[in-house]
């Protein structure tokens, strides 16, 4: 805040500033990297690449997917239909007079038609949408997995690679795409480039794992580290994987984790 004389700006102004001044911001934090680079700051070789889920100003109640779309609508059809036989209970008890009741369960159905309508027109936005997402306040956002939130978050997918000699960001990006499996290569060939190293060993969780991307990572100069997600159901259910099976070449058979020789029953 000293640089800033103790100005506290609001977030709009931020906000515009930010896009305003998006690419020489980009230039700003590759030179200030290149400056660590010369300083021997950044530059070790080693990187650890992470994702982190940052919410936007969308709601869940204003993203939709068809499923979603499919359970509201399905919801207010049931409303409507309760208001109906609500109405025609109190038009068949009412001597000709518009009673209070039926006022009000008349402008209750007209709202819950409005309401339908406006799904119905959601749903057809949603048709063009080509990840079968919508989200009407932020458009760029998407609904995604967290581990701290059951309900996940509206946002976007932060991705940014650490230099881990003195944990300072090296290259980062912005995606609405709710996984990191398909961000392994590109952050690690940016951190390759900003850093100047010939060959960089990027360090990152099992979410990255991804055979097509740490080949191309290999290809690249890049040695990826990436832990193989454990995805057997024998695992799951506390008996031994795959994995723990070594095949035996020279005698065509399988030795399991107690030592014992597992024979071919048929061809």
């Amino acid at each position: 805040m000293w640089l800033t004389g103790k100005l506290v700006p609001d977030f709009k102004t931020i906000a515009d500033f930010r896009h305003d001044n998006a690419s020489a911001i980009q230039i700003a934090c590759q030179r200030f990297v290149a400056v660590c680079g010369a300083l021997g700051i950044v530059g070790g070789g080693v990187v650890a690449i992470e994702g982190s889920r940052l919410r936007a100003v969308n709601t869940h109640e204003k993203n939709y997917t068809k499923g979603k779309l499919a359970r509201r609508k399905a919801h207010v059809e049931e409303s409507i239909a309760r208001y109906l036989a609500e109405l025609e209970e109190a038009d068949s008890a009412e001597t000709g007079v518009a009673s209070p009741r039926v006022e009000r369960l008349t402008e209750r159905l007209a709202s819950l038609r409005g309401s339908l309508g406006e799904l119905e027109a959601i749903g057809r936005q949603l048709e063009t949408s080509a990840d079968g997402q919508l989200s009407l306040t932020d458009p760029d956002a998407r609904a995604m997995a967290t581990g701290s939130d059951h309900r996940g978050v509206v946002g976007y997918n932060v991705q940014a690679a650490l230099d881990t000699r003195h944990h300072i960001v090296v290259a980062n990006t912005v995606t609405n795409q709710g996984h990191d499996r398909s961000h392994l290569l590109e952050m690690a060939k940016a951190a390759k480039a900003a850093t100047g190293t010939p060959e960089m060993i990027a360090l990152a969780d099992r979410g990255y794992y991804e055979g097509e991307q740490s080949r191309a990572c290999a290809q690249a100069g890049i040695i990826p580290m990436v832990p193989k997600p454990n995805t057997s159901p024998a695992q799951a259910r506390g008996l031994w994987g795959k994995p723990s099976f070594i095949y035996q070449p020279e005698t065509d058979t399988y030795r399991c984790p107690v030592g014992e020789q597992l024979q071919r029953s048929h061809a």
